[in-house]
This record gives C-alpha cells, sequence and structure tokens, in this order.
C-alpha cells in the first residue's frame, strides 16, 4: 500500500470513528429529558441542555470532514480563507505528480 493510500485511510477511520462516537450524545440527551419528566431534575438550563446537545451532532459532523479529510479542508481553505493563509494556498496548489517524476517525462503527453 502506497504511503497516500495508508495516509487516506488513516484520514478516513478518524473520520469513522468519530462519526460513530457522534450519535452517542444522543443517549445523553434522553436521559437528561427522562430525568426532566420524571423530576429528578429541574431548571430552565437543563431544559436549554437538551436541545443544545441534540443540535450538537449536525453542526459537528460536517466539520469534522473538514477538519480531518485533506481534499475537503484545502478546498475550505481556498474558498473561505484567500486573505489569511495566501502562502499555504499557494504551496498547496503546485501539483505532486511532475514534482516527484522527471519533468523531461511530462514533456511527452500533449
Amino acid at each position: 500500500m502506497s504511503k497516500e493510500t495508508k495516509a487516506l485511510h488513516t484520514q478516513l477511520l478518524r473520520v469513522l470513528t468519530l462519526q460513530a462516537v457522534l450519535p452517542s450524545t444522543s443517549f445523553f440527551t434522553t436521559y437528561l429529558f427522562m430525568g426532566l419528566k420524571f423530576g429528578l431534575l429541574s431548571g430552565q438550563i437543563y431544559e436549554h441542555l437538551v436541545f443544545s446537545i441534540a443540535m450538537f451532532v449536525p453542526v459537528v459532523s460536517p466539520i469534522t470532514y473538514i477538519v480531518f479529510i485533506k481534499p475537503y479542508r484545502l478546498f475550505f481553505i481556498r474558498k473561505f480563507c484567500k486573505k489569511c493563509c495566501k502562502s499555504v494556498i499557494q504551496e498547496r496548489t503546485q501539483t505532486r505528480m511532475y514534482s516527484q517524476h522527471d519533468q523531461s517525462s511530462s514533456g511527452n503527453r500533449k
């Protein structure tokens, strides 16, 4: 397996692990809601926590893709961080295909 393939597998494993853990927050909201219904907990902060934690999963899920998967992260940086990260964008736009191989072999393709 090549280094690039192995790195991609590692990135996807991190994202899938986090995606598998994220739904477990719904268990916490369920227990919190049941505690409110049965009178074990009381207060507005707990009522707000139920919905705040429930909204946590759909917000964090796409962020995990942007943070952990390199092509998505680079696209995000190029589109939304143009002014603050110009040097990073310029370095990343160069292709690796011709930098690893001899430049003379690239002249044969047209």
